[in-house]
């Protein structure tokens, strides 16, 4: 089981610049595109808040363990 951020941060204000959007962007397709790209089974939690804004937690597990993912999820959450 890989536990990691589902996102680089909290959400960035809607008028946000365009250079705070692309950096947003980069960082946060570092996080979001492993499970996607390797095939295997990932889920985000929203455990924790940062000024009023929910932070996920994901979940990535090997391919094939979907059952145990949702049985840790339920546990955590």
């Amino acid at each position: 089981m890989l536990a990691l951020p589902s996102a680089p941060g909290i959400a960035v204000p809607r008028n946000s610049p365009p250079e705070v959007l692309d950096d947003l962007r980069v960082r946060a397709l570092a996080l979001l595109c492993i499970a996607g790209l390797a095939r295997l089974p990932q889920i985000s939690l929203p455990l924790a808040t940062l000024d009023g804004c929910p932070l996920g937690l994901s979940l990535i597990a090997a391919r094939g363990n979907d059952t145990l993912l949702l049985e840790l999820a339920a546990r955590l959450n």
